[in-house]
């Protein structure tokens, strides 16, 4: 992917949502929060947004379920029309 990186439109906003169960593991499940958190180096030349969520509702097919995952999604479309 960092191979590509030169071909990311410099205009676009990324909102990086990050879950991590808080079990130890580190993760959402299947994703790494690292591995979660390095799309930061391949969108370091746009507006790039993180927010990490922690406990049940961050396991990674629940964090569509998630209200505050609703709310920075809404908060960012927002301010980014």
């Amino acid at each position: 992917m960092m191979k590509r990186k030169a071909k990311i439109p410099a205009n676009l906003q990324v909102l990086n949502i990050v879950g991590d169960v808080d079990d130890g593991s580190r993760s959402d499940g299947p994703v790494a929060v690292d591995s979660a958190k390095s799309a930061a180096f391949l969108f370091s030349n746009n507006d790039y947004r993180e927010v990490l969520f922690t406990g049940r509702f961050a396991q990674h097919s629940w964090l569509h379920a998630n209200i505050g995952v609703d709310r920075e999604i809404k908060a960012f479309l927002e301010n980014n029309n």
